[in-house]
């Protein structure tokens, strides 16, 4: 199943929040502010539904490997984008093409990750690290599967359903003194939907301590 572009998160919320294009009629939620809604939530959900990369290489426009450097533990990070923490559960792949894989244990510190092994790697070694990063997502493209989509989603919609409601009530409108109230109901309803999805959705990173300092 397709990655969800935010365009797309865009078109559903309005159309859980009725807010359909007629010609000649205002939309309620414009691109803008659904954008930064989106953006907000976001926020939220990539820490407890963070975007999972195997990473090999560097985000750098030489596409360098993530190497080892000889005689030394220690790899410089400092180059990857988006990083919100390396996985806890068996973060490194290292020597790579193992069979079994050759999990590790590692240190991070600032832009350093150290090896935790018995011995000094040779230069230019390939070492795969397993990270949790912050999600891409515009018109064009997306790292945010289904599930993480749907979360998101919820979250949208409850936070412009409760703030056009909150507008309503504090300025004169057509539609009535309960209109405000009304859809301030849908977005806490939506609110509650939210957190419940946000909470068993989130994943489980459980650190696994591997032996220590093996070779």
């Amino acid at each position: 199943m397709a990655n969800k572009k935010r365009s797309e998160i865009r078109a559903s919320a309005r159309d859980i929040l009725r807010d359909e294009f007629s010609e000649g009629v205002d939309l309620e939620w414009e691109d803008d502010l659904l954008n930064r809604l989106i953006r907000i939530t976001l926020d939220e959900v990539e820490i407890k539904m963070p975007y999972e990369v195997k990473q090999t290489t560097l985000n750098d426009a030489s596409s360098t490997a993530i190497v080892t450097t000889a005689d030394s533990k220690d790899i410089d990070i400092s180059e990857i984008t988006n990083l919100i923490r390396v996985r806890n559960w068996r973060p490194v792949e290292f020597a790579v093409g193992k069979n079994p894989i050759r999990w590790r244990n590692c240190f991070h510190f600032a832009d350093i990750i150290t090896l935790d092994i018995d011995f000094l790697p040779a230069g230019d070694e390939a070492v795969y690290l397993y990270l949790l990063k912050k999600h891409t997502l515009t018109d064009a493209t997306s790292t945010l599967g289904a599930t993480a989509a749907s979360v998101l989603l919820k979250g949208v919609c409850a936070r412009a359903a409760r703030g056009r409601g909150r507008e309503q009530i504090n300025s004169l409108n057509t539609g009535g003194v309960n209109v405000g109230p009304r859809m301030i109901e849908v977005g806490e309803m939506w609110m509650d939907e939210y957190k419940k999805a946000l909470k068993t959705e989130a994943l489980e990173d459980n650190y696994e301590v591997l032996p220590r300092g093996v070779s």
